[in-house]
C-alpha cells in the first residue's frame, strides 16, 4: 500500500503490474495456458504456486490522473484491457462517472454506484439513483427530528454505504471489520486488526513487495545480466530494475549527460570510463597490433593516465615536445589526460606550434594534451 505522497512507489506499482502482464503473456504461451481458469485450476493442484490472481486497487482515480497523468495509458491499455486474460484485475473508485474516460470505463464490466450528489449523472440507472437520493434525504431528516425530540443521535447520521447496481437494485456495503463493533469512529483500528488477523491465519506465500530504485548502488551490486549484453553497465532501470548497458559501438556513437550542478554527471562518467577500459582491450593504431602492457593508473586523487613504451607494446608516440621526461626502458613517458573509445586507444600526433601536442582519436575527436 502506498499513498500519493510516495510518487516513486506509486509509479513503480503500476510498472510492476504492467511488467507482470507482459511476463504472464509469455508464461501462458510457454505453459500452454489458454485462460486464467486453467491457470487457477493448475495452481489449485499445486503446479503453479507462483501464479495467483493479482489485484491493483486505486482509491480516487481522479487524484491519480492529476498527479501522474502518464500512468493512465498503461493502466487502460495494459492492465484493464489485457490483464483479465492473465489473472490481473483492476479495482478503482471515482467521485463521478465523467472522471473515467470511455475507453477505460468500457473495459471495466463490474460496476457499483453509491449515492451521487447529482442523480442525473448516473450511468447505471437515473431513476434508481434519484430514488436513492430521496431515501437518503428522508433518512437524514428523520435523524434531525429524533435529535430535536430526544436529544439523542443515532450512530450513523447519514446513509453511508447505500448504492445501486445494474437493474436499479439497491445494496448496502459492509464495514471492513469482523470484531462486531458497528461503528466508524475506530474503523481504522478495526481494519488494522483485521489485516493482522488475516496475515497470521494465512499459511501460503506472501505477495512480493514493490521494488523501488535504491538511493545509491555500486557497480558490484548491479543485477547479473542474462547472457553477454553489449556495452558498459552504468546503472539500473526504473521499469524493471535490471542493469542498463550503454553501447556506443552498436548504438549511437555519441552520448551526452544533462544535469544540474552536483546532480551526478561526473560520477556517471567515472562509472562509464573504467567500464569501457575493462571491456575493451588496448589497440595500437600505428601497428594494428595488440600491446602486451596496459597503462597503469596513478593514485585515485588524480584522473591523469601514464603511457610508457614497453617491450612488445605500442611504439612511442610521434609527438615529442621539448622537456618530456624519459620513461623506463628508454621510452618516452608522457603525462596526459587520456580518453579512449570503446575499442581503440587514442594516438598522438604533432599539432600547431602554439600547442605542444593534441590527442587524436580514431573517431576524429581531438583532445588537447596536458604536459
Amino acid at each position: 500500500m502506498t499513498g500519493r505522497g510516495d510518487v516513486e512507489r506509486v509509479r513503480r506499482t503500476v510498472e510492476e503490474m504492467v511488467a507482470l502482464v507482459a511476463g504472464r503473456e509469455a508464461r501462458f504461451q510457454e505453459l500452454a495456458l489458454d485462460s486464467p481458469q486453467v491457470m487457477r485450476a493448475r495452481r489449485a493442484s499445486g503446479e503453479l504456486d507462483d501464479m495467483a490472481d493479482v489485484f491493483l486497487v486505486i482509491d480516487n482515480w481522479s487524484g491519480l490522473r492529476q498527479e501522474l497523468p502518464d500512468l493512465e495509458d498503461p493502466i487502460r491499455d495494459v492492465i484493464a484491457a489485457r490483464g483479465p486474460g492473465y489473472g490481473v484485475h483492476l479495482v478503482m473508485s471515482a467521485n463521478r462517472w465523467t472522471e473515467v474516460r470511455d475507453a477505460l470505463r468500457n473495459a471495466i464490466g463490474g460496476r457499483l454506484e453509491l449515492r451521487l450528489t447529482e442523480p442525473t449523472e448516473s450511468v447505471v440507472d437515473i431513476r434508481a439513483a434519484r430514488s436513492l437520493s430521496e431515501s437518503a434525504g428522508q433518512y437524514e431528516k428523520r435523524v434531525e427530528e429524533l435529535r430535536q425530540l430526544t436529544g439523542d443521535s443515532p450512530r450513523f447520521e447519514k446513509l453511508f454505504g447505500r448504492g445501486i447496481t445494474t437493474g436499479g437494485l439497491q445494496f448496502q456495503a459492509a464495514l471492513p471489520r469482523v470484531d462486531g463493533a458497528p461503528d466508524i469512529l475506530d474503523l481504522q483500528a478495526g481494519t488494522e486488526r483485521l489485516v493482522r488477523a488475516i496475515a497470521v491465519a494465512w499459511g501460503g506465500p506472501a505477495a512480493p513487495p514493490i521494488r523501488v530504485l535504491p538511493p545509491s548502488i555500486r557497480l558490484d551490486e548491479l543485477p547479473s545480466p542474462v547472457g553477454e549484453p553489449a556495452g558498459v553497465p552504468v546503472g539500473i532501470s526504473e521499469q524493471d530494475l535490471d542493469t542498463v548497458f550503454l553501447d556506443l559501438v552498436e548504438g549511437d556513437p555519441h552520448f551526452v549527460v544533462f544535469g544540474d550542478v552536483e546532480s551526478g554527471k561526473t560520477t556517471f562518467l567515472r562509472t562509464f570510463l573504467p567500464g569501457t577500459a575493462a571491456a575493451s582491450p588496448a589497440w595500437c593504431p600505428r601497428t594494428s597490433s595488440w600491446p602486451t602492457a596496459a597503462p597503469s593508473r596513478r593514485p585515485a586523487r588524480t584522473s591523469r593516465w601514464w603511457l610508457s613504451r614497453s617491450a612488445g607494446g605500442c611504439p612511442a608516440p610521434t609527438c615529442r615536445p621539448t622537456g618530456c621526461a624519459a620513461g623506463a626502458g628508454g621510452g618516452a613517458r608522457r603525462r596526459c589526460t587520456w580518453w579512449w573509445t570503446t575499442t581503440t586507444w587514442c594516438r598522438r600526433r604533432p599539432a600547431a606550434r602554439s600547442s605542444p601536442c593534441t590527442v587524436c582519436c580514431p573517431n576524429r575527436a581531438t583532445w588537447r594534451c596536458t604536459w
